[in-house]
């Protein structure tokens, strides 16, 4: 069974709903998920120092074999663009997801194996249901 690392914004609790929501869509079709942001410090609850936090980072990606990055509000933060780099380091699929309107970044195009636009949750589900991976 493939596992799945999840990226994308999380300070926000809508933001983590999507993650969340990502994450069972992805574990319905049987894919293991790992949401770094949630299973390392629970979206900052639990206090990890920086260096710690992204060695722990390293290796869930490590050990995954394919890197999701949600895209929304990329520009407010640069760790799902440091997570995408890991990735690629590591020779991992890396599949960014972008929501309507959103102008993608070059070097990011580049650096995905596959780019899924979507409008809602809904329609993140019925892509991803039948994504070959």
């Amino acid at each position: 069974m493939k596992k799945i690392f999840i990226a994308g914004p999380w300070r926000q609790k809508e933001h983590q709903i999507i993650l969340e929501s990502i994450r069972k869509i992805l574990e319905k079709i049987g894919y293991k998920t790992v949401i770094g942001a949630k299973d390392i410090d629970n979206y900052g609850e639990i206090r990890i120092a920086g260096d710690l936090f992204w060695q722990k980072i390293v290796n869930k990606i490590k050990n995954s074999d394919i890197l999701m990055a949600d895209m929304r509000k990329v520009g407010t933060g640069f760790g799902r663009v440091i997570e995408v780099g890991i990735a690629k380091a590591f020779n991992k699929k890396v599949i960014l997801l972008y929501p309507p309107k959103f102008k993608t970044d070059e070097c990011l195009e580049e650096a995905a194996d596959k780019i899924i636009f979507y409008k809602n949750l809904d329609d993140i589900r019925e892509k991803l249901k039948n994504i070959k991976i």
